[in-house]
């Protein structure tokens, strides 16, 4: 885990030009002055998780969005962060809201710069997962990942920690980045978040990473989304997969977007691993890599109107 003080100064002296000390000199001088601030760390529960392996840069981005926060003399803003859970790779991207489009617009930037990922891992906030009274439809976010081949991953509902590592990113953007300076505009603080970005990947040292930057933990054969990407007029469900993580209550009820499946009484107080294959249009839900039940999932023909938005 970032040592949090030690980034700060970190990255303090490396914008005023001056080379930073090792983050580990700088986390003895702080513990020799009694400066750092210890924190409880989380305790699985027993339970059997199917977190995926990540094996490779790209396997796996976890995004979330941090906000709303406010600059003094230009209002609110937001931002929408991927990281990269192998190597740490990250992609900051301010936006002035939170809606699909500016999650969009985050995304593209970073499959611009990180590379397009096999899983993109998130939570369940309305603007990722699409609309509530219509939960088949599907909303641009997940129809976006369709369309260049990412498989959406969702989180099980109220368990933040389980996309951790972006979790604990987003506390290092918001106290050794944003709390940590001025910044006197909307326009200044998307050009120093860049540069925040530009640090972190080609200069911090993570001692997860066995020491090495997240550049050099980078394991290469990365496939970038091309400058000259467009998208069409109008965006379809594309053939692929839409999975989520639950975790299954006495009520053996399963959660997909809003609507409730019944579930075997062998995962009860278990967590369960559901796949939506678009092109089967069928919903799998597997206990232990054992498929446990089927559902028929029927999606609807009809296309977003993308002809309005400078996607």
């Amino acid at each position: 885990m970032l040592r949090e003080e030690a980034l700060a100064i970190s990255y303090a002296l490396w914008e005023k030009g001056i080379n930073p000390p090792p983050i580990t000199t700088i986390n003895k001088i702080l513990k020799r002055n009694n400066l750092v601030h210890k924190r409880e760390k989380y305790s699985p529960k027993g339970v059997n998780y199917p977190s995926l392996v990540v094996t490779h840069s790209n396997h796996v981005h976890q995004m979330d969005v941090v906000g709303p926060r406010y600059l003094k003399e230009d209002g609110r803003f937001y931002s929408v962060n991927i990281i990269d859970a192998f190597d740490r790779r990250n992609s900051t991207n301010p936006e002035r809201r939170q809606n699909r489009i500016a999650v969009s617009y985050g995304l593209l930037s970073s499959w611009q710069t990180l590379g397009i990922p096999l899983y993109l891992q998130m939570d369940n906030q309305l603007p990722l997962r699409g609309s509530n009274q219509y939960p088949h439809s599907f909303g641009l976010v997940i129809r976006l990942c369709l369309y260049v081949g990412i498989q959406p991953l969702f989180i099980p509902l109220r368990e933040p920690w389980r996309n951790g590592i972006i979790e604990n990113f987003q506390n290092v953007f918001d106290k050794m980045f944003f709390r940590a300076q001025y910044f006197k505009d909307f326009a200044y603080l998307c050009w120093e978040a860049k540069n925040f970005e530009k640090y972190l990947n080609q200069y911090h040292h993570y001692s997860t990473l066995g020491g090495l930057t997240p550049n050099q933990k980078c394991s290469g054969n990365i496939q970038l989304l091309p400058a000259s990407f467009r998208l069409p007029n109008k965006l379809a469900i594309f053939p692929g997969y839409v999975h989520l993580i639950r975790f299954i209550r006495s009520n053996r009820l399963l959660d997909v977007f809003g609507e409730e499946y019944v579930m075997p009484g062998e995962v009860e107080y278990e967590y369960v691993w559901a796949t939506i294959d678009t092109a089967k249009e069928k919903l799998f839900i597997y206990h232990d890599s054992k498929l446990v039940a089927e559902y028929p999932y029927p999606l609807p023909k009809s296309s977003i109107d993308l002809s309005r938005f400078d996607l």
